[in-house]
C-alpha cells in the first residue's frame, strides 16, 4: 500500500491525522489484511457499475466493507486509549486478525470489542462491580495468569461487564441445566459468551505487545 492509500484508510477508521500518525501501522497492518474464514469477495453484477461486497457462505451475511475493517477500527481505539493513558508500546506487533468463523465478527461482537478498549477510560460507575475471585477466574478462562499478568486484568474486567452483541440471546437448555448463547439472526448457537474468543485475541495481542520476561526470553 502506498502512502495515499493509508492514510486514506486512516481516515476511513476514525484516525485523527493530526495525533494519531504514530498508530498509522495500524491502517498499513489493515491494508493488508486477508479474509476471515468463510468469507469471500462478490460483485453486484457484471456491468459497469458493478461494486463488490463480501459474504459469509456460513451465516449468509453481506458486508459492503471488509469484514476486517471493524476490528481494526477497535485495535485503533485500543492503542488510542492505551497512548490516552500513558501505556502505548514503542514497537508493533501482529494483530490478531483470525477472526471467528462461527460469526459475523463485523456485526456480531465488534459492540463487545468497543466496550474492551474504552473500559478503563469509562467512568467506575458504568462498570458492575465483580470480586476477585470472578475477575481471576475469568482472567484465567481467557488465558491470564492473574500472577502475571496483572496490568491486564482489565481485559478481564472488561470481558464480564461485556453485553450480549446485537441479535444474541441467553438462553436455557430444556432441562434448566445450563444456559448457552443463541444467535436470532443467523441461528448459530454457542456454550461460550459470543466475545469470550476476542477476548482471548485481545490477551494474545497485548502479550505480543508487551512480552514478559519469560516471554521475550
Amino acid at each position: 500500500a502506498n502512502v495515499t492509500e493509508i492514510l486514506e484508510y486512516a481516515k476511513f477508521l476514525g484516525f485523527d491525522l493530526d495525533e494519531d500518525w504514530d498508530l498509522l501501522w495500524i491502517a498499513s497492518r489493515g491494508l493488508k489484511s486477508s479474509l476471515p474464514p468463510m468469507w469471500q469477495t462478490c460483485f453486484t453484477d457484471e456491468g459497469a457499475s458493478s461494486v463488490h461486497y463480501f459474504f459469509n457462505t456460513a451465516t449468509e451475511e453481506s458486508l459492503w466493507e471488509h469484514p476486517c475493517d471493524e476490528h481494526y477500527r477497535i485495535i485503533y481505539l485500543i492503542e488510542k486509549n492505551r497512548k490516552f493513558q500513558g501505556h502505548c508500546a514503542d514497537e508493533a506487533s501482529d494483530l490478531p486478525i483470525h477472526l471467528s468463523s462461527h460469526s459475523n465478527a463485523a456485526e456480531n461482537i465488534s459492540n463487545s470489542l468497543l466496550q474492551i478498549a474504552l473500559s478503563e477510560s469509562a467512568d467506575a460507575d458504568s462498570v458492575p462491580d465483580f470480586t476477585e475471585d470472578e475477575i481471576f477466574d475469568y482472567a484465567q478462562f481467557i488465558g491470564l495468569d492473574p500472577d502475571e499478568d496483572p496490568d491486564l486484568l482489565w481485559i478481564a474486567r472488561a470481558g464480564l461487564a461485556a453485553p450480549l452483541p446485537p441479535h444474541w440471546i441467553r438462553c436455557l437448555t430444556p432441562d434448566e441445566s445450563a444456559h448457552y448463547y443463541f444467535n436470532a439472526a443467523s441461528g448459530l448457537s454457542l456454550w461460550e459468551h459470543p466475545c469470550d474468543e476476542h477476548a482471548r485475541q485481545i490477551v494474545a495481542f497485548e502479550r505480543r505487545r508487551h512480552p514478559s520476561g519469560a516471554d521475550a526470553a
